[in-house]
């Protein structure tokens, strides 16, 4: 076996040697050799190494320069200044309880902004100064991804209004009943007193999953099911309560860490409620609560509003009317839990033909959007199935006062 033996400048290694602040460890990197080969040599060749001067701030001035330009200063004026290594500033800064701003910390940390000695800020912080930087990294992230899980509505009305739950449009699948979608949303958007909460899977988006190639394979372009979720949004934001999101709209924030939904609601300034949450409702004088869920466990193939009523054995919510999506079957419960009356619902699909449903043997898919009529002057519910009879309820007993436009 051949060894190549590398000629070193023996002439640098004793300047770099001689500068009490290089690190010797620095100056065994720059040789790509071990620090004991540099103390090895420093012996063999009578390297001389300088004694520092402590240049450690004493004095009352002295220290508040130090924690200022520590605050301020990149590392490699520090050392320049001071003269000592990099750990040395760090031990100062240490004994003197002195601390880095966080403007100058984040440009590190984002730029990952080198030393002359090739090293970064962020490598060699304690354990304070990271915690710093992670807790304020954490603030201004979860104002951008947490979502508020309780929100409040007032309506100042002196009659009742109707609420509709709608969810799981799925524009753009071939089994799509468009005329029955645009029918729904021009009743939402020109009947009075009607207001809409919307749930998620507005469009199939299938951007990946493998497993559900039927759904990809029978998709219209994701560019016009966006484009077209977008422009009905538009079409009826005047009557939006609030908008959540669901599995198929979430995939695209799996993918690229982006919620359309989210920033849709935003641009429309309507009430964004994620996965789910609790809407408090002020309709004139009554509060109402509405939870709302794309989906939850502890579901039953027997009994579609089974896991709603456990959102309530859980612990989860306390609330009135309790929202369940995902299904596409649509369903209505009136039930009594602690000595209130409740509502479960599901609101159905426009999906009406889906080859994943019909290979998985799920049948009973159909178009529906429940509604619950609210009285501003008594705390009184009541509960339908789809929202034309809850229309044509409310007409009757009130002399059309929700009567189309």
């Amino acid at each position: 076996m051949t060894i190549k033996y590398r000629k070193i400048d023996m002439n640098k290694v004793s300047k770099l040697y001689s500068d009490p602040a290089q690190p010797i460890s620095n100056i065994a990197g720059k040789f790509d050799v071990d620090r004991t080969t540099i103390d090895r040599w420093a012996k063999k060749f009578n390297l001389d190494r300088e004694k520092p001067k402590s240049t450690k701030p004493h004095f009352e001035g002295e220290i508040a320069l130090f924690k200022k330009e520590w605050a301020s200063k990149d590392m490699d004026y520090l050392r320049n200044k001071y003269k000592v290594a990099y750990n040395t500033l760090r031990h100062w800064a240490s004994d003197l309880k002195a601390r880095r701003s966080i403007e100058l910390l984040n440009r590190s940390f984002f730029n990952s902004e080198l030393d002359s000695e090739g090293n970064n800020d962020i490598e060699d912080l304690g354990y304070s100064e990271i915690l710093e930087i992670m807790k304020n990294q954490n603030k201004a992230l979860r104002k951008l991804a947490v979502n508020s899980s309780e929100l409040k509505v007032n309506i100042d009305s002196k009659v009742p209004i109707l609420v509709v739950f709608s969810a799981d449009w799925h524009l753009g699948d071939i089994g799509t009943d468009y005329e029955s979608f645009d029918k729904d949303m021009n009743t939402i958007r020109d009947t009075k007193n009607l207001y809409v909460y919307l749930g998620g899977d507005f469009f199939d988006n299938f951007i990946k999953f493998e497993s559900m190639a039927d759904g990809a394979i029978n998709q219209e372009p994701i560019l016009l099911q966006r484009h077209l979720t977008h422009e009905a949004l538009k079409m009826i934001r005047s009557k939006i309560l609030a908008i959540g999101t669901s599995c198929h709209m979430y995939w695209t924030k799996k993918q690229v860490g982006f919620d359309d939904i989210k920033e849709w609601a935003k641009g429309l300034k309507v009430l964004y409620t994620g996965h789910g949450g609790l809407l408090n409702l002020k309709v004139g004088q009554q509060v109402y609560t509405i939870f709302r869920r794309h989906k939850y466990r502890f579901n039953s193939q027997y009994s579609p509003l089974h896991s709603a009523k456990q959102l309530l054995r859980m612990g989860v919510t306390d609330a009135e009317v309790l929202v369940l999506e995902h299904w596409h079957v649509p369903g209505k419960e009136e039930f009594y839990w602690a000595d209130k009356k409740r509502v479960a619902l599901r609101p159905g699909t426009y999906k009406e033909y889906d080859e994943f449903a019909l290979e998985h043997g799920f049948y009973g898919a159909r178009k529906a959007c429940p509604a619950v009529i609210l009285f501003p002057d008594e705390h009184k519910i009541l509960a339908f199935l789809d929202m034309y009879d809850a229309i044509e309820c409310l007409n009757g007993l009130y002399g059309n006062i929700i009567k189309q436009k």
